[in-house]
């Protein structure tokens, strides 16, 4: 039986996925699972979420997690909280089966111009790579090890692009949605709703290789302060 203080989430779950209550349900029994008691180890040093906001804010951004159940929305924004939001990713966590499901990553800065979309464009920690890193950093707080995201293919231009974009964040080509036999096709259908190319991305992989350049950015930014304030 689930735990009494679920019962809200799960109420407030089947309301916002009033389409697929059912799945809404398996989920968050599969994230309770995990939560009372039965957590992926987490040995690895790995960068923490808390670490890629701080970093966030030193560089004038702000990045805020809210999750409701399994489903989480990652929002990274200019300023602070109240500003203009620039990325956005959303997607839910199943900690059981170690997978974190990415419905969208989108980073929203090729209207900016001038120095503002170059600081948050350019250098080895773009705007792209702390959101990445925000998400992934997330999903493995959750015990998840893999990531997964669909490159739509609505159109073949756009989607190489998509394939290409999501490359960035580590994420692989292992299948393709649609095309395929109907059999095989309905399972990938019922749960991303459209066609295109299956990436998965490896979460300790990826923080491991961005882990140190975290940090170092981290470290560069805070002796820069200390300068600053010491002159």
């Amino acid at each position: 039986a689930m735990p009494p203080r679920y019962q809200g989430q799960l109420i407030a779950l089947s309301q916002e996925h009033a389409r697929y209550p059912a799945v809404a349900s398996v989920l968050l029994n599969c994230w309770i699972y995990v939560q009372e008691g039965h957590p992926s180890k987490k040995a690895e040093d790995f960068v923490s979420l808390q670490e890629v906001q701080a970093l966030a804010h030193d560089s004038g951004l702000s990045i805020t997690v809210k999750d409701l159940g399994p489903f989480y929305r990652i929002v990274c924004r200019e300023g602070n909280e109240e500003g203009r939001i620039l990325a956005l990713t959303t997607g839910f966590v199943a900690p059981l089966f170690g997978l974190m499901h990415c419905d969208t990553l989108q980073v929203f800065t090729r209207g900016m111009k001038g120095s503002e979309g170059e600081r948050v464009r350019g250098g080895v920690l773009g705007l792209g790579l702390l959101v990445g890193g925000a998400t992934f950093s997330y999903g493995y707080s959750c015990g998840c090890k893999k990531a997964e995201i669909l490159a739509i293919n609505d159109d073949d231009a756009w989607h190489a692009r998509l394939v290409k974009y999501y490359s960035y964040f580590g994420f692989k080509p292992v299948a393709i949605v649609g095309g395929n036999s109907p059999l095989s096709d309905i399972p990938h259908m019922l749960v991303w709703g459209g066609v295109g190319t299956r990436m998965d991305a490896d979460i300790p992989g990826m923080l491991a290789k961005w882990t140190p350049a975290f940090r170092s950015k981290r470290e560069r930014l805070r002796e820069g302060e200390h300068l600053a304030a010491s002159e």
